[in-house]
């Protein structure tokens, strides 16, 4: 493929897929959200995007353990994607692995410190005791 050229037949479909996912997700139908996600990263498997996406379908479906998974794969895929490490940061205190929430919340704030979701994430930390607090 050429630089600039159109994008693989695989990587637009799995973008539409992606859209369509977010529009249902969009209208809290979150198990059907989470087949287009999946059908997304399927068809693109490099797909941090669709994979997060997957997580918090997950999530919103109070599936902890899916989530934390689809989480962990975003960040496999790419490690700078902060809102990964945030959404995982979630999905621990939900499975009430606090050490990893506060590892997760840090992260995110590495890589972020000034992101609209920053303050909660230092809220979050502050919740999570006294130990996750670092200035």
């Amino acid at each position: 493929m050429q630089r600039g050229g159109p994008a693989p037949p695989a990587k637009d479909a799995a973008a539409a897929r992606n859209d369509r996912g977010t529009a249902l997700f969009r209208e809290k139908k979150y198990a059907d959200a989470a087949g287009e996600f999946k059908a997304a990263f399927e068809l693109d498997s490099g797909s941090a995007l669709a994979a997060n996406n997957l997580g918090f379908a997950y999530y919103k479906l109070e599936n902890y353990p899916e989530a934390t998974r689809w989480f962990e794969k975003a960040i496999e895929i790419d490690p700078k994607r902060a809102i990964a490490y945030y959404n995982l940061g979630d999905a621990y205190i939900q499975s009430n692995r606090i050490d990893d929430a506060r590892n997760a919340f840090e992260q995110f704030l590495q890589l972020q410190p000034s992101a609209k979701a920053a303050p909660q994430a230092r809220e979050k930390l502050r919740t999570l005791g006294p130990e996750a607090v670092k200035q």
